[in-house]
């Protein structure tokens, strides 16, 4: 992580190869096609927090739940699931 400030405000840059974002691969075929239009190109993301969603490119879009804690690894994995979870059961 690199913090740098600009004026009143702190820039904020995280390497994308820290060890806390090397978390548990997802697999394709662990989510499944979008219910609206049947794609299989989905989108699992976040925004550097522990909240994650799958996204397709017809709108759909599912959140998963947030998690905090002093594991983060563990967040972001625990988020991870919920989301693709959430995603394969159409909540």
């Amino acid at each position: 992580m690199n913090i740098e400030a600009e004026g009143d405000f702190a820039v904020v840059s995280i390497d994308p190869t820290c060890e806390i974002f090397n978390l548990n691969p997802v697999k394709v075929d662990d989510l499944e096609p979008c219910p609206f239009c049947g794609n299989t190109e989905l989108e699992l993301g976040n925004n550097y927090s522990p909240a994650y969603y799958v996204d397709c490119p017809c709108g759909a879009s599912m959140m998963g739940q947030t998690f905090d804690g002093s594991d983060l690894r563990k967040n972001h994995n625990q988020a991870k699931e919920n989301a693709i979870n959430n995603w394969n059961r159409r909540l």
